[in-house]
């Protein structure tokens, strides 16, 4: 029993060492998207259709936000999102630059993002910092239970 709780123990501090380098490792493999509410396919068809190039005197936001409005809500921030299929992604025409994700809440589609896992990260962290005292804190009292007294001499 003491191994065991001494083992965990050391699990415990491999975690709370290693949740904030292996979410920076993640990071880097994030995608920087749009996060859009999804629009129809019927209706990004009407308007692309529709859709006018760049009008004078028209803004580099402005006109990127029109490129928005075809695919959906348009947003002014990108947002890093992990394990999501290139194939979701929607690079327009119009504006190669820009990536877009289209979701549909109704669907239940909720990528993960980056900042969803630092939200985790610190209590992780810190509970795995408590279990590691508590659990090698264990093993140390178990050590000294099952030792039999020293034999008077």
């Amino acid at each position: 029993m003491k191994k065991l709780a001494l083992i965990c123990s050391i699990a415990a501090l491999a975690v709370a060492a290693g949740s904030y380098p292996a979410l920076k490792v993640l990071e880097s493999t994030a995608t920087d998207a749009y996060i859009i509410a999804a629009k129809s396919p019927e209706l990004v068809k009407d308007n692309k259709e529709s859709f006018d190039p760049r009008e004078p005197k028209e803004t580099d936001e402005t006109y990127r936000k029109r490129v928005m409005g075809i695919y959906g809500n348009p947003i002014d921030y990108t947002t890093p999102v992990l394990f999501v299929s290139k194939e979701k992604f929607i690079r327009p025409s119009e504006a190669p630059e820009l990536v877009l994700l289209p979701v549909d809440k109704e669907k239940g589609e909720n990528p993960l993002q980056v900042k969803s896992l630092y939200f985790f990260a610190k209590p992780v962290t810190i509970g795995s910092a408590i279990a590691c005292l508590v659990l090698f804190g264990l093993s140390r009292f178990l050590g000294k239970r099952a030792q039999p007294p020293a034999a008077a001499a």
